[in-house]
């Protein structure tokens, strides 16, 4: 089933059965074209839809990870996700190859929508 569509995302939101999610973790990757810009961009896609989804879905405190492949966009959605959660971080876990772009954002601590987006306004 593909994540990104609409389905997929409601039938998660079912198995939920309207409780919050207190993680969101992402081990997905789209199929390599072996075209490096696209690949890289369609991952990056792909992460900010799983963050769509669980600033959607989680609870005050909750925790997201995504895995994506090293690119120049990284620090973008790393700063994304600061938005919303109080701490992240780049983490390679040691099972990666040494030779690998793969690389996980781990998000702590999700501060709600509505805390996230007042303090943007404060600093823009």
């Amino acid at each position: 089933m593909d994540f990104t569509t609409t389905t997929a995302q409601q039938r998660l939101r079912e198995a939920l059965a309207g409780r919050q999610a207190n993680c969101v973790l992402s081990d997905m990757a789209p199929n390599a074209t072996g075209v490096r810009m696209l690949d890289q961009e369609n991952i990056m896609n792909l992460c900010y839809s799983v963050l769509r989804f669980a600033l959607a879905i989680s609870a005050i405190n909750a925790h997201l990870v995504v895995k994506l492949w090293a690119n120049g966009d990284v620090s973008k959605l790393e700063k994304d996700l600061g938005r919303f959660y109080e701490h992240v971080k780049r983490v390679k876990p040691e099972s990666s190859r040494s030779d690998s772009a793969e690389l996980f954002l781990v998000a702590r601590e999700f501060k709600g929508l509505e805390r996230a987006l007042k303090a943007s306004k404060i600093e823009g």
